[in-house]
């Protein structure tokens, strides 16, 4: 890569770092417009699309490199989990545990040095925004460090990371289940045992009126798994042999397995939306509202999506006619391939000079 590039770069170091461009409610207007937005909408779209009709572990996903290395960087992050007990002054901090601050001071120091392990082998190696676009969205996956709080926007960020390799065709149509069911089930689970280890509170909780504490698109993926099953209806969330025999291999059964094990008394107290839903006759029209509801309650939230931050991959406005002419080392349009998520979306160019 060109030396002037990297001059060209080191001349506005803020860039190198994706900033917060929703900070009133007045802003939601121009995220509903934003490129973000609608890259992230069709990414989820397009992951609930190769979710339907499929079990977790019905094959061997087809994945890559790229994969293959954030799943390793998930191994490390709950090798990180392992390093830091949790306090046992619990005087300390009224609900979750304070060590859960060590546990994410450790990540951010080493977030950065994570990431370039999942680029190493691709065009953008030596590119420090595409670095730190992906860091900053890895590091939000995993709750909030002064709260101490977890919540739909965290996971919202998970997904921001999985669209940002996409945008930079780091991974494409083929590998669109291992997303889902190997990348996504993982960080589900390590994130899990992040959340049980620390205590960590529920982020804008609604209370037994939301759907989940923690989660939403367990549910909109796994409910577009059961579509057309010839089986299981959305009534067997309530039959224990279906939970126990299935959860391993169903989102929604899972994420329904661990509310009744971790909370107590009738489901229907507990959780009364996923009960309404559950009367739902088919999951088509389960997945169906629940795609609805996630736009309405994660995408469309402010108090959720306050905490976004964006950059060059992931866009809050289009890029001017000057960035869109930058002279780059390596002008391969990455980001219009036919398989692209981005078909309705603004175009923008995303180059290994960023």
């Amino acid at each position: 890569q060109s030396e002037q590039s990297t001059k060209e770069y080191t001349k506005n170091k803020h860039e190198l770092h994706p900033s917060r461009r929703i900070t009133h409610q007045s802003h939601m207007a121009q995220w509903k417009r934003s490129p973000a937005r609608s890259i992230l909408m069709q990414f989820i779209l397009k992951l609930n699309e190769h979710a339907q009709h499929k079990a977790i572990h019905d094959h061997q996903w087809s994945a890559n490199n790229v994969i293959n290395q954030t799943l390793h960087m998930l191994d490390q992050v709950q090798e990180f989990l392992d390093k830091f007990p949790c306090e046992k002054d619990t005087s300390l901090s009224r609900f979750g545990n304070i060590a859960f601050r060590k546990f994410y001071d450790h990540l951010e120091d080493h977030v950065d040095s994570l990431v370039q392990q999942v680029l190493k082998d691709t065009h953008f190696c030596n590119n420090p925004a595409v670095t730190k676009e992906l860091a900053w969205y890895f590091k939000e996956s995993w709750g909030n460090r002064t709260r101490i709080d977890f919540g739909t926007g965290h996971e919202l960020s998970f997904v921001a990371f999985m669209a940002c390799l996409w945008r930079l065709q780091l991974v494409h149509h083929k590998h669109a289940e291992a997303l889902v069911f190997t990348l996504y089930a993982k960080y589900l689970h390590v994130v899990r045992n992040v959340q049980q280890k620390y205590r960590l509170e529920p982020a804008g909780s609604r209370g037994v009126w939301g759907l989940d504490d923690y989660f939403f698109l367990v549910y909109v993926w796994g409910s577009a798994q059961l579509v057309d099953h010839d089986r299981i209806k959305p009534s067997d969330i309530h039959r224990d042999s279906v939970l126990d025999s299935q959860k391993d291999d169903y989102f929604y059964l899972g994420a329904i397995a661990y509310i009744k094990d971790v909370k107590k008394g009738p489901f229907g107290e507990h959780s009364p939306l996923l009960n309404d839903i559950s009367s739902v006759p088919t999951w088509s029209k389960t997945n169906s509202g629940m795609l609805k509801m996630f736009e309405a309650e994660v995408m469309d939230k402010f108090v959720v999506v306050q905490h976004l931050c964006f950059g060059k991959i992931l866009p809050f406005e289009e890029e001017s006619n000057d960035s869109k002419e930058l002279v780059m080392s390596n002008p391969l349009e990455y980001m219009q391939c036919k398989d692209s998520i981005n078909e309705k979306a603004p175009v923008q160019r995303v180059s290994t000079e960023v």
